[in-house]
């Protein structure tokens, strides 16, 4: 009978600690913008941007860095954000320019996750991708006068852990290349509650005492 009790006890806090799995909301903390620093504070322009990384160029450097919008026709940047493009910024080789940047989610119901922005490219932006997954998204040539708003969303997209963000950029007429990006991210992450991790600690113990008393009574 002793020995039932002790099971039951160890079933209740079991059940008690699965069922008490609690979410709350969440946001990206590290999904950062075009041409900001560790803190989020705008770069000098000149300055390498360490979140993004051109993964592909036809120029002679995979580094992106901070700059000034270019001849008045580039859009303004957003607050907490600044264009970044390959050096030399000028007369810059036609071709596909890919930029990548990395965030993380944690315990993420992924179906919940959202991120949304601005972003603008001279001279175009043929595709985002998360985790190698076409988002859909592209901006008309010649349109970085402009702010393109974008939306991610669904479980496809995403995994729990580190994920990749892709801006697929192009430069079409061989003058500047440069990308704005201005967003942030939420999602619901579930976490244990702190009864149920108590309740578990509970059905431990009572394991352990269980294991105690049949040792005695055996001996």
């Amino acid at each position: 009978m002793i020995r039932r009790n002790w099971i039951k006890a160890l079933a209740f806090g079991l059940i008690a600690a699965v069922s008490g799995v609690g979410a709350q909301a969440a946001s990206i903390t590290d999904l950062y913008n075009t041409g900001v620093d560790a803190s989020k504070n705008i770069l000098p322009d000149g300055t390498a941007d360490s979140h993004y990384t051109l993964t592909f160029a036809p120029s002679t450097s995979l580094t992106a860095y901070a700059t000034a919008p270019y001849g008045g026709v580039w859009v303004t940047p957003p607050s907490g954000s600044k264009w970044i493009g390959p050096p030399p910024f000028y007369n810059v080789v036609n071709g596909v320019y890919t930029y990548e940047t990395t965030f993380t989610l944690t315990n993420a119901v992924l179906s919940t996750v959202v991120i949304s922005g601005q972003a603008s490219s001279d001279d175009k932006i043929d595709d985002i991708l998360v985790n190698g997954v076409s988002v859909g998204f592209s901006t008309p040539d010649q349109s970085y006068g402009t702010l393109h708003a974008f939306m991610i969303s669904g479980a496809a997209f995403f995994k729990d852990g580190t994920n990749t963000l892709t801006f697929v950029t192009e430069n079409t007429h061989g003058v500047v290349q440069g990308l704005l990006v201005s967003m942030s991210g939420t999602y619901t992450s579930t976490v244990p509650e702190p009864t149920s991790i108590a309740m578990l600690g509970l059905g431990v113990v009572g394991l352990a005492a269980g294991r105690r008393f049949r040792t005695r009574r055996a001996g």
